[in-house]
């Protein structure tokens, strides 16, 4: 619990800082980058990618192809699950594994930015520091090597989940394995 506090004193005193979208209108974005990689922006593809950016969180497939069927009844869900390989693929969507064992995905924003998920309900906060772009460049300056990507993930426990003083069986293990000094659960 310490060390998620230090942490997050760390990254909110460096500055948090609001993702941003593409300058271009998002749709031509779109278009051009599904042009660039020799595929057609389709229907189904756009809706995908209309209903991750409409929701602005980060969604399972299934949750996806809910919202999706919401707006047009004729999409399955192995369509969804289609578009979104293609999307991760061409760059357009990232996957993450945010808590528990399942994919979430979101539309890819052009400022780099790093999540942190509650372990007792599952809270996501999106958060983008400087310090990330620091290690890169002094890892590449001492080692020699050139950094491609880099991803960071924090788990812990939100204000709301703190503030509530209740530990389950799955906080317990958590807390144990913190103080063992193993939190790579």
């Amino acid at each position: 619990m310490v060390y998620f506090y230090v942490i997050m004193r760390i990254i909110l005193s460096a500055g948090w800082k609001e993702r941003s979208m593409p300058d271009k209108n998002l749709d031509d974005f779109w278009a051009d980058t599904f042009r660039a990689a020799g595929l057609r922006l389709t229907p189904q593809r756009r809706l995908v990618l209309e209903t991750l950016e409409a929701s602005r969180e980060h969604l399972d497939a299934e949750t996806l192809y809910a919202h999706a069927r919401a707006r047009v009844a004729g999409i399955s869900l192995a369509t969804v699950y289609r578009t979104l390989t293609v999307l991760k693929k061409i760059g357009l969507v990232e996957e993450h594994r945010l808590g528990e064992n399942r994919s979430y995905y979101e539309s890819v924003r052009n400022v780099p930015h790093y999540h942190f998920t509650c372990l007792r309900c599952g809270k996501v906060i999106e958060f983008s520091t400087p310090l990330v772009n620091q290690i890169e460049r002094e890892l590449s300056a001492r080692e020699g090597v050139q950094v491609t990507c880099s991803h960071l993930r924090l788990s812990g426990y939100c204000t709301e989940c703190l503030s509530a003083q209740v530990e389950s069986p799955t906080d317990q293990q958590t807390r144990r394995f913190v103080e063992e000094g193993d939190c790579s659960r």
